[in-house]
């Protein structure tokens, strides 16, 4: 990741305080490996290890099951965990001068210096099954349990109060400032079901497709 250019990193906020330039080095490592322990029944794991200089060390595992009940049938199963770091210019407070004034009179586009990092568990359980070598069926159910989701905090209640109607360049009110924030805990499910057809003498395919996605906070 790139750090902002010297300009951002030399100006001097509206608080009087100068914020130095950002940077970070990131380091990955991982281990995978897999094995049958029977003839239906195949196991994959991985562990990985990253460390930020801006975040620390974190550790996540990937462990994956695929059973095969019988040469047309398969079930799968796979249960990880995920990590991410804000982008630099996400946690880099500029100056007023260097936002966008939206028509609600709202600074846009401000980083938070105080922004965590994202870390998510993910579930999923699927099955396919092959009717003929021309026609497959799949179907797949997740879950993502997403913890300090980052978002976009929009101060709506100060724009409906009209406290912004005043914020200028020239004279900027905190309270009438967009700004990135972790919010809490949000859930991402949702189930696909895939059809395949091959039509063999016209060298055609037929997919069809039907995905049902929702998310949701459930702490803010």
């Amino acid at each position: 990741s790139a750090p902002p250019p010297p300009a951002q990193a030399d100006s001097v906020l509206s608080a009087g305080k100068s914020q130095p330039l950002l940077g970070q080095t990131i380091d990955v490592g991982f281990i995978r490996g897999g094995f049958a322990p029977t003839a239906k029944l195949r196991l994959d794991g991985g562990v990985f290890a990253s460390h930020y200089t801006t975040f620390g060390t974190n550790v996540d595992g990937r462990f994956g099951a695929i059973y095969t009940a019988d040469p047309q049938t398969a079930v799968r199963f796979s249960v990880g965990t995920g990590f991410r770091a804000p982008l630099l210019y996400e946690r880099y407070q500029f100056p007023y001068s260097q936002l966008t004034l939206d028509g609600n009179d709202v600074f846009v586009g401000q980083g938070s210096p105080s922004e965590q990092a994202e870390h998510a568990t993910e579930y999923e359980f699927g099955a396919s099954h092959e009717f003929s070598r021309q026609s497959t069926l799949d179907i797949s159910l997740y879950r993502t349990n997403l913890r300090d989701p980052i978002e976009i905090f929009y101060p709506l209640a100060a724009v409906a109060a009209g406290l912004c109607k005043t914020n200028s360049y020239t004279n900027p009110i905190s309270a009438c400032v967009a700004s990135n924030s972790n919010v809490g805990f949000a859930v991402y499910t949702g189930l696909e079901i895939r059809f395949v057809q091959r039509f063999v003498p016209q060298h055609l395919f037929l997919t069809a497709r039907y995905g049902l996605n929702s998310a949701y906070p459930e702490d803010l």
